[in-house]
Order: structure tokens, then C-alpha cells, then sequence
């Protein structure tokens, strides 16, 4: 691992010091052989994920090409130097100019391997740094093969190395010392991360875990509300840390939503409509949250459908007490859990009473309200009658509060993070006169003491 971030730091010197829009330029053959061979990259990510081809082609291979795309041609105008006014020091200039950090070590995770490691690779290249980039060793296979595209269309091999292994791999990585970590995954492994790279002060980007809400407005379209919830819930398999893991709908609505949910789950397909667990030992805690919800007093509605394994059947899970432990803990699975409230209040009420803050949703027809609604809870994005999408628009900063990390990716917040603003002041004008400088006169302070309170005023 220090060899890989060595040759990675050795290789940065040059692609650092190249303007913005000469690496900008430098990635596009990249980014036709993606384009080319995105049937083929689909396929990869389908037989090491289990997602079906659908998912693989448009929550993965189309968003990472759309954020290349747009990447190369708003990077080189945002990582222009800025200027700074100055209010009283008028005779100097300041100025912020971007500098690449170094290496950037990506610790990418097994559900999005695409979108999100590679994505992630990709700011921090257009940014000036090298990259060496760790999948989670589930599924290695799609990042493997865009490193060898990125070969063959002509990209210096050391500027994006991938590279293979566990958590002892990712640890071996904090510890070659690079100049950024972005983790993204569990809440624990945010921790152990945070502080590896803490005891060697490397600054972190860490995306962990979620448990978004959705809380359904009165006046919500009941019909485009249920398809939303179906999809925020099963797509990938759940597997989405924006998936929504628990729904608060006003007693006024239950029976109707309920039913048009239901009529939304029977249809659904193993293998076309829901793929299979990447993690199959994560059912194991799946029938455990679904055997506490029955418990409970709530009923499992599954599709008409019959799931062979290796595949699981999605369940709803309603009604849901605000206590269970499906509505409390982390699912990253296909369940949907719903809980009836008598009001809006209650269900933001309900919505914030967790330890993590990823995203929330809102489903209204008044917008207005939607927005003042979304106000209140305490996440990192709010979306109002849409889901998880906004991880597919890379003008939009993406992370969360609480426990699921700090820091940004995507946007200009996530891309500010990957590079140092370093502060010029320089001199407008030639070397002058400086009253400040040794020795003091005492005219001076007199001066100043006269003059000053009559000069500034409140």
C-alpha cells in the first residue's frame, strides 16, 4: 500500500501543476471508453452486485458518464483563483488559488461501487490529485475494469490505482498517509476510520449510514406518493443509504395510502424489479426486524410473486409502533416500514428522533408548505416529492449531519474539499510609506486616538 501511494504522490507532481481545463481534456478519452463500453460495465456491475441491468445502467454507469461530463466543463471555471476585497488594506491584493492536496485515498463502497468510488475518483482527479482507490473487496470487479480503461484510452497508470483487500487493506491505506480519506459505508466504520486518519491529522469525507424518513402531507398526490415509496424503498434492494427505512402518514390518509401501496408491491418482479442481496448475511437481520414489527402488531405485505433464492421479497411492514426496531435501526434492505401519526407535527417530531441525518422527504401538493416542512428536519438534503435522485445531480452537495459524517462530496462543496485555497496577499502598489513598522512613533497613536472615533461611527 505505501508503494501504491508513492508512485501515486511521484505521479501527482505533473498532473497537479497542469491547468484545470488541460486535465479536464485529459479525462475525455476516458470518458469515451466508458461511453463505449457502458453495456459491458453494466454487466460487470450486475454479476458483482446482483442489481438487475436496469439499476446497473441508470443508477450507475448513466450518472457516473453524466458527472464526468459535466465535471470536465464546470471544474476548470470554478477552480479559477478568487478574488478577495479587502475594506482598509486597499494598497494590498488578496486572492485564494486552489492547489491540489496530493493523494486522495477513496474507500468505496460495495452497494454503488460505480457511482460513488469512481464518482468520487473523478473530483478528486479534475482537482489536480492523484487517486488510489480501495472497493470494498465484495465487488472489485467494475472498478478493475475502469482502471484498465482509463489505461488503455491513455491516463498515466499512477494517478488511479486500485487497489485490493478487507478492512486490513483500508487500514494499510490511512496509514501510507494520504492527503484526504473519503470513507463511504457504515457508521462504525466511520469511526474507526475517523480516528486512523485522526492520530495521523489526514482530513476525512466520511458518508455513512441513514434512516430517512418520509412524512406524507395531508394534501399529498396518495397514487404518485405510493409508486415514489415503493421505488425509495426497494431500488437496489434497499441497499441504498438513501433509502427510505420508515414512513409517517396522517391517520386521515392510512387506509387509502395502504392500499395503493399494496397494489404497487404485488407486481413486483425478482431479478427485473429487485435484484438480489449483495450481502446475503444481511437477511438475517432483515427477518429479524420483520419478526419484531409482527410482534408488534404490524402485518408483512409481500409481492404476488414468488422470490427464489438467492433473492428476497420485499415486505411492508404496517402498522409500525415508532419504537420498533425496523423503525429505529438501519435496515440497508428491502422493508417498508409505515407508521400512522395524527399530524404533521408529530411525524417531524418522529422524523428527528434519530442519531443519523442523511435525507428526508417530503411528499405534498402545496410546495410551499412542502419547503416550510423540509425546514424542519434535521438532515443533510431534504427532497420534496422525489427520492434518492439527488445523488445523480452533480451540482448538488451530497452528505449528512449527526452520525452519518461530515464533509461533502459532489457540487462545488464536495470539490472545494479536494483542494487547498491557498491565500495570496501581494502588493498593489510599489513599497511605501508603513507607520507600523519599528520604531513606533507616538504621533501615530496619537493620531489615531483623535481621529479614529470620529472617522468610524456605529
Amino acid at each position: 500500500m505505501q508503494e501504491a501511494v508513492l508512485r501515486a504522490r511521484s505521479a501527482q507532481q505533473a498532473w497537479g501543476a497542469m491547468t484545470p481545463a488541460s486535465r479536464a481534456r485529459a479525462l475525455r478519452p476516458w470518458w469515451r471508453r466508458i461511453l463505449a463500453g457502458m453495456g459491458e460495465l453494466a454487466d460487470a456491475l450486475v454479476a458483482e452486485t446482483g442489481k438487475p441491468r436496469f439499476e446497473a445502467l441508470f443508477h450507475e454507469v448513466l450518472p457516473l458518464l453524466d458527472s464526468i461530463r459535466y465535471q470536465m466543463r464546470h471544474v476548470p471555471r470554478h477552480l479559477r483563483p478568487r478574488r478577495i476585497p479587502l475594506h482598509l488594506a486597499r494598497h494590498r491584493r488578496s486572492e485564494l488559488v486552489p492547489v491540489p492536496l496530493g493523494v486522495v485515498g477513496i474507500l468505496a463502497p460495495w452497494n454503488f461501487p460505480v457511482a460513488v468510488g469512481v464518482g468520487d475518483a473523478v473530483t478528486a482527479l479534475l482537482a489536480g490529485n492523484a487517486v488510489v482507490l480501495k472497493p470494498s473487496e465484495r465487488t472489485p470487479g467494475s472498478s478493475r475494469l475502469l482502471e484498465r480503461w482509463w489505461r488503455e484510452a491513455g491516463g498515466d497508470p499512477d494517478l488511479l490505482i486500485v487497489v485490493e483487500g478487507g478492512p486490513e487493506a483500508g487500514q494499510a491505506l490511512i496509514a501510507a498517509r494520504p492527503d484526504h480519506v473519503v470513507f463511504t459505508g457504515s457508521v462504525g466504520g466511520g469511526r474507526h476510520v475517523a480516528v486512523a486518519a485522526a492520530e495521523r491529522l489526514i482530513p476525512t469525507t466520511l458518508e455513512l449510514g441513514g434512516k430517512a424518513p418520509a412524512i406524507v402531507m395531508p394534501d399529498a398526490d396518495l397514487e404518485a406518493t405510493a409508486r415514489t415509496l415503493v421505488w425509495g424503498a426497494f431500488a437496489n434492494c434497499g441497499q441504498v443509504c438513501a433509502a427510505i427505512e420508515r414512513v409517517y402518514v396522517p391517520r386521515e390518509l392510512w387506509a387509502e395510502l395502504l392500499g395503493l401501496v399494496r397494489q404497487q408491491v404485488a407486481g413486483l418482479r425478482p431479478g427485473f424489479d429487485v435484484g438480489r442481496p449483495t450481502m446475503p448475511e444481511a437477511t438475517t437481520r432483515w427477518d429479524a426486524q420483520i419478526e419484531d414489527a409482527v410482534a408488534r402488531g404490524a402485518e408483512v405485505m409481500r409481492p404476488a410473486a414468488s422470490f427464489p433464492s438467492p433473492y428476497y421479497a420485499p415486505a411492508v411492514l404496517a402498522p409500525c409502533p415508532p419504537d420498533a426496531r425496523v423503525m429505529r435501526e438501519e435496515t440497508f434492505g428491502p422493508l417498508l416500514p409505515m407508521c400512522p401519526v395524527m399530524d404533521v407535527s408529530e411525524a417531524v417530531h418522529l422524523a428527528n428522533d434519530s442519531e443519523v441525518g442523511l435525507l428526508g422527504y417530503v411528499f405534498c401538493r402545496d410546495v410551499a408548505a412542502g419547503r416550510a416542512l423540509a425546514a424542519r428536519l434535521e438532515t443533510g438534503t431534504v427532497m420534496v416529492n422525489e427520492v434518492i435522485l439527488t445523488h445523480a445531480m452533480p451540482e448538488t452537495p451530497w452528505g449528512g449531519q449527526k452520525d452519518s459524517g461530515w464533509g461533502r462530496v459532489h457540487g462545488t462543496q464536495g470539490l472545494d474539499a479536494m483542494v487547498h485555497w491557498r491565500h495570496l496577499n501581494m502588493p498593489r502598489m510599489p513599497w511605501g510609506f508603513k507607520p507600523w513598522l519599528h520604531p513606533y512613533e507616538e504621533r501615530w497613536s496619537a493620531l489615531a486616538e483623535r481621529w479614529l472615533p470620529r472617522v468610524w461611527r456605529p
